[in-house]
C-alpha cells in the first residue's frame, strides 16, 4: 500500500495537498518511490518523527530528523526554518512528533539540482 501502490498511476499524479508518512515508512520519501509526482504544486509532506521512541538515543533521533530533511530535499522539498514541526497538535499536552516538508513545484527543480550536486553522493551513507 501507501505511496508505492500509487506510483505510476496517472490519475493520482499531482493530486495530493498533503502526504503523511509514519516513522516506519519514512523510507518511502526516497526519490525512487516517486512521492513528488503525487504532490500538488504547493503541497506539504508530513513525517512522524522518532522523538518518543525510548530505544533511541539523542544522536540517533537527531540523525533521523536530519534524514527526513535529506529525503525531502531529494524530492524537491524544503524545510521552513523554525517551522519544521507541524504546529498545534498535542496529545495529553505533549507536542506531536510531526515534521513538515514544504513542496513548491516552481522551486523543486532547483532544490533537487542542488541536492544532486552537493548531497546525492551521501545516499549510500543515508541508506
Amino acid at each position: 500500500g501507501g505511496v508505492q501502490a500509487l506510483q505510476g498511476k496517472r490519475r493520482y499524479e499531482g493530486s495530493f495537498d498533503v502526504i503523511t508518512v509514519s516513522n516506519l515508512s519514512a523510507h518511502t520519501l526516497r526519490r525512487e518511490h516517486g512521492c513528488d509526482k503525487l504532490l500538488k504544486s504547493n503541497a506539504v509532506v508530513v513525517c512522524e518523527s522518532v522523538d518518543y521512541l525510548l530505544n533511541l538515543d539523542k544522536n540517533e533521533k537527531a540523525n533521523f530528523i536530519s534524514k527526513i530533511g535529506w529525503f525531502g530535499r531529494g524530492l524537491g522539498c524544503s524545510q521552513d526554518e523554525g517551522n519544521e514541526r507541524v504546529p498545534g497538535g498535542t496529545h495529553l499536552g505533549v507536542p506531536l512528533p510531526l515534521h513538515r516538508l514544504v513542496y513548491d513545484k516552481e522551486k523543486a527543480l532547483d532544490i533537487v539540482k542542488k541536492w544532486e550536486e552537493t548531497e546525492c553522493e551521501d545516499e549510500k551513507q543515508q541508506g
